[in-house]
């Protein structure tokens, strides 16, 4: 059991190896805040100034790179709004740390395109504040700083939670199985340093 147990540790403690995959719900949560998630994935959707036109890379060749996300103004002050007004209405309160920790390493889709400015500090130049242009689905471009659209945020918000949540309950039976695996023979072998426990079971087994 002690073995089990060691296992579950090892899939639950973040950083107690290098490059290790923790399991979704025991350390690994990919999609939270998924408010801050919702509001950069909806914005996404859209082109930028510096997306790429008349891409040749192929079928599924992104049209705009994380370093384009990195610089854009427009798409940095709109994720920052969304950011701040929605995740102050989550259940779990959300601190400011860990949105800019969230800001630092995916706003942009890659950890190594660094956004040119902080979270504050693209909340700060939002201009106006608050933005007066809601974005529709018919919009193509995100070229000012603008309102997402509540359907595709809520949609994107229901999709991480439930995403999440299903991936969890499979992080929690896969630990199970390990702990029936590894546990149930291991207790089964310290049945003989018990005397009584021992009898008993020589007794059922003669009758």
């Amino acid at each position: 059991m002690v073995a089990a147990l060691g296992l579950i540790l090892w899939f639950s403690a973040p950083g107690l190896v290098a490059g290790q995959q923790l399991l979704v719900g025991y350390g690994n949560y990919p999609y939270w805040p998924f408010c801050a998630e919702s509001c950069v994935q909806a914005l996404k959707t859209y082109l930028l100034a510096c997306s790429r036109t008349g891409i040749a890379d192929g079928p599924l060749a992104l049209p705009t790179l994380p370093d384009c996300y990195a610089q854009d103004e427009a798409f940095l002050t709109s994720s920052a709004w969304c950011i701040s007004t929605k995740c102050a209405g989550e259940a779990v309160p959300i601190t400011i740390s860990q949105l800019e920790n969230f800001w630092e390493y995916r706003v942009t889709g890659k950890k190594s395109a660094v956004p040119k400015w902080t979270y504050s500090a693209a909340l700060a130049n939002v201009d106006p504040r608050p933005p007066t242009y809601q974005l529709t689905l018919a919009d193509k471009r995100l070229n000012r700083t603008s309102l997402v659209v509540n359907s595709s945020y809520q949609a994107l918000w229901n999709a991480f939670s439930a995403l999440t949540e299903e991936q969890a309950k499979g992080s929690t039976y896969s630990i199970a199985l390990v702990v029936v695996a590894l546990g149930l023979p291991i207790l089964l072998s310290l049945l003989k340093y018990l005397p009584l426990l021992h009898r008993v079971v020589d007794w059922v087994c003669t009758t």
